[in-house]
C-alpha cells in the first residue's frame, strides 16, 4: 500500500483536459479509500480477476468514479429506509442500475435479489425499528 501512495508518477500524470477527471473525481476518493484502507488487505487487478461472484454481488460497494449503486449503498451511503426510497432514487438516476432493471430473469429476479438483500440489510441496521 505504501508503494502505490508514494508512486509519484502514478498521481501525477500530466495536466490536461484529458487527464482533469482523473485529478477530480478518482484521485481525492481513491487516496482517502486507500488511506482509511491501508491496513486492511487489498486486491489491486482488473475488475473481471476479483469482481463478486454473481451470488456475492449485492454485498459488494463499489464507490467513487465507477459508482454502483448496489443494496449496501443505498443502507450504508445514502441512508435509504425503504423501499419506494430506492424507487425514487432510481427513478431519479439517469442510468439505474442493471440489477434495478432486471425484473425478467430468473427465479428470483436479480431486482427481486436486490430487493431482498436490501431488506436484510435493513434489519441488521435498524432490527425492526425503521
Amino acid at each position: 500500500m505504501e508503494a502505490v501512495l508514494a508512486a509519484n508518477s502514478y498521481w501525477s500524470p500530466p495536466r490536461d483536459e484529458g487527464s482533469r477527471w482523473l485529478y477530480e473525481k478518482v484521485f481525492p476518493p481513491l487516496r482517502c479509500f486507500l488511506q482509511d484502507h491501508k491496513s486492511h488487505q487489498i486486491v489491486f487487478g482488473e475488475q473481471d480477476d476479483f469482481a463478486p461472484l454473481e451470488d456475492e454481488f449485492f454485498d459488494w460497494m463499489q464507490l467513487g468514479f465507477a459508482l454502483m449503486p448496489t443494496p449496501r449503498y443505498l443502507v450504508e451511503v445514502l441512508g435509504l429506509k425503504s423501499w419506494d426510497q430506492v424507487r425514487v432514487y432510481m427513478k431519479e438516476r439517469k442510468l439505474p442500475a442493471a440489477w434495478w432493471e432486471m425484473t425478467w430473469c430468473g427465479d428470483p429476479s436479480p431486482h427481486e435479489t436486490g430487493r431482498q438483500k436490501f431488506e436484510e440489510l435493513l434489519k441488521e441496521k435498524y432490527g425492526g425499528d425503521r
